[in-house]
């Protein structure tokens, strides 16, 4: 008589709204699973993020996935250049370094927060350090294999030299920011596309912006793998 009645009861329960309730309670801290962060952050302190004048570098290896992650950070408001090709590189920062710091300090009078992507901007970023203003470094990291294979398809290397090049790239990018030291989030590209609203909200909380949930849920349906469209391409 008793397990009738309890049976009576946890069917009315699952019917009910107070069951709509529970189900809720139980899909947002049971069944969900707690997103993983997807990147680190090196040098960063809170008087860093307290500038007003801002320079931000996105960097990694080549075929890295730097052009996802530069388009996030366009997306969410930062000016990455004047007629970007399709990978979102400024044709203005492919000069020497001689040139560069003109081309800086031009930006600087046009913008207090702006940045530029290179995949190998650790290269020269030691020669103009001192013409940036408050310098924040995107490191892009990627499977080293995952960029051999890539650079394979695209390059006439063999396998060999495409992963000794993509392991040295990531060492060389990694020994840059020790020695600067200037603040630096190091992204992971892979669990960047698995975890696309938890990049998108760790890049904006490196820009040091108050972004919607609503504009990170947008901005995040654009990282696919193999796919550079931006939100604001739409």
């Amino acid at each position: 008589m008793f397990r009738l009645k309890e049976n009576k009861i946890l069917s009315s329960v699952k019917n009910s709204k107070a069951g709509d309730v529970l189900r809720n309670l139980r899909d947002k801290y049971i069944s969900a699973p707690k997103a993983e962060t997807v990147s680190m952050t090196f040098y960063d302190t809170p008087n860093s993020r307290d500038q007003k004048l801002q320079t931000y570098i996105v960097a990694g290896a080549a075929r890295g996935g730097t052009t996802a992650i530069c388009s996030v950070v366009r997306d969410l408001g930062i000016f990455m250049g004047d007629n970007l090709g399709h990978n979102l590189e400024d044709s203005e920062f492919h000069q020497g370094p001689l040139k560069l710091p003109k081309v800086i300090e031009n930006r600087n009078n046009r913008f207090d927060v702006w940045g530029w992507k290179r995949p190998d901007s650790p290269r020269i970023l030691g020669k103009v350090i001192d013409d940036l203003r408050n310098p924040r470094l995107i490191l892009v990291t990627r499977d080293p294999v995952a960029v051999g294979l890539s650079l394979t398809k695209r390059n006439d290397r063999t396998k060999e030299a495409a992963l000794a090049a993509s392991m040295a790239s990531l060492q060389k990018n990694l020994e840059v920011m020790h020695d600067l030291k200037i603040p630096s989030l190091v992204i992971s590209y892979e669990k960047a596309v698995l975890s696309s609203k938890v990049a998108v909200q760790e890049i904006a909380s490196f820009l040091c912006l108050d972004v919607s949930e609503s504009k990170i849920h947008t901005i995040s349906k654009f990282i696919k793998p193999g796919r550079y469209r931006s939100a604001q391409a739409k």
